[in-house]
């Protein structure tokens, strides 16, 4: 009996461990098209796969600092990308999709923001909130958040809580 509690404790422990590791999912891309063609993608570069309701796309609507969330569903993959795009989305982009939720309708000046819920922290952003740009988020000057895509360079492991000191770099 002592040897089970001790086996129980010690998986409770590594599961928990293991899973605080977690938390270094980070959005790898973000694609906002014309009509509802809107996906955001998120790495996992753990090696274990992270339960999806772990975490939540928060979307920030015109410089609102209250958050319309989006829970995750399924399972992120290690190793691997998650796709949540606009359930009216093009064939193409639904094709290449994990989950789909009309939610998903950001345009160029709405902050997204990947949180996890079990730890209630943001991991990563795009934008600012509670700021409204006007039509988009800009890097230094240049239009970048309407009718584009932004893809995070490979070198990136992590997520990035501060849009104005790494929007340019990553």
């Amino acid at each position: 009996m002592k040897n089970k509690i001790l086996l129980f404790i010690f998986l409770g422990l590594t599961s928990h461990f293991s899973f605080s590791q977690c938390n270094n999912l980070f959005i790898s891309e973000y694609i906002e098209g014309s009509s509802f063609n809107k996906s955001i993608e998120i790495y996992n570069p753990t090696g274990i796969s992270i339960p999806g309701n772990a975490f939540a796309i928060r979307l920030y609507f015109n410089g609102n600092p209250a958050p319309t969330t989006i829970v995750i569903t399924g399972t992120i993959n290690p190793n691997s990308t998650y796709v949540i795009s606009h359930s009216s989305a093009s064939p193409a982009i639904l094709a290449l999709s994990n989950q789909t939720n009309a939610g998903i309708s950001f345009n160029g000046n709405d902050a997204v923001e990947l949180y996890a819920v079990f730890s209630s922290t943001a991991v990563d952003r795009i934008g600012v909130i509670g700021v409204d740009p006007g039509t988009e988020w800009n890097l230094n000057g240049v239009p970048s958040t309407l009718n584009h895509t932004l893809i995070r360079m490979p070198t990136i492991q992590q997520g990035n809580l501060v849009w104005t000191a790494s929007c340019e770099t990553e």
